[in-house]
């Protein structure tokens, strides 16, 4: 079996820290072998550890972090379907997969978090207004439960096992891997959109009138105002470019230049 480590662990906003046991699984056989052992009184599921709070925290027992199991498994062009571990990160994705054409569907607020923890969150990203959470691009997922089962989970296989996985934040069991439905784009490249609105009634009003035109959108608000500018902000609408969008000089418009 996997040996452990005891270590101090927090989530993204470094408060608790808890001291858990560690386990670190390189295979798919050694998770079963964690949890068949009994040798914690409970465990959770890890990915890179950027849930806010407790999330992935398990004070005095066991913590299963999935990040050694992010492998690639199969990828279909002709869909964009992507089948690989849980513990492949959103910035793996986007390293092997953008360059061919393709980017995750919906990315939070970070690309360093797992395809398994996004999952257990159900995470929106700034298309949130457009096509909703991860929830609605993934095809099925591997579970194995507490007692050593491997459930393939979909909308037709074992469906309230699959929607309480969705959203469950690890509590249902262990994800090992998932198929995803990746999103099809020109470039890497987004046209991105500047307004400013001098409070929250304005930037309401302007994102009500053109989320329609945009699939990504956001406002960063000023929480310091006060008064008549209570709520102003800046406001960041975008879509992805196309190829006539991006000038030549930048060259591979799959291919990004990366800032000195």
């Amino acid at each position: 079996m996997e040996p452990s480590v005891v270590r101090s662990l927090s989530g993204w906003g470094r408060f608790p820290v808890e001291t858990c046991r560690l386990y670190r699984p390189e295979k798919r056989r050694a998770l079963a072998e964690i949890l068949a052992s009994r040798g914690e009184p409970s465990f959770i599921a890890r990915g890179l550890g950027r849930s806010y709070g407790d999330a992935a925290l398990n004070a005095g027992a066991g913590v299963i972090s999935l990040t050694r199991l992010n492998r690639l498994l199969a990828f279909d062009p002709a869909t964009g379907v992507l089948d690989c571990e849980a513990g492949t990160s959103l910035e793996e994705i986007l390293h092997h997969f953008l360059p061919r054409g393709y980017f995750p569907p919906v990315t939070p607020g970070t690309k360093f978090v797992t395809l398994g923890g996004a999952i257990a969150h159900d995470v929106h990203g700034k298309n949130h207004h457009r096509v909703g959470t991860i929830s609605n691009f993934v095809l099925d997922f591997r579970l194995l439960t507490p007692e050593g089962e491997l459930l393939t989970c979909s909308r037709e296989q074992n469906p309230q096992v699959f929607w309480a996985t969705i959203g469950g934040t690890g509590l249902t069991g262990l994800i090992v891997s998932a198929r995803i439905r990746l999103k099809p784009v020109e470039t890497a490249y987004l046209r991105v959109d500047y307004r400013r609105a001098r409070n929250v009634e304005e930037a309401v009003a302007a994102l009500s009138e053109s989320d329609h035109l945009y699939e990504h959108s956001v406002a960063w608000i000023d929480c310091l105002a006060r008064g008549k500018a209570l709520g102003r902000s800046v406001l960041m609408r975008a879509n992805h470019a196309g190829k006539t969008d991006v000038p030549a000089r930048l060259g591979d418009p799959l291919a990004p230049r990366r800032a000195a």
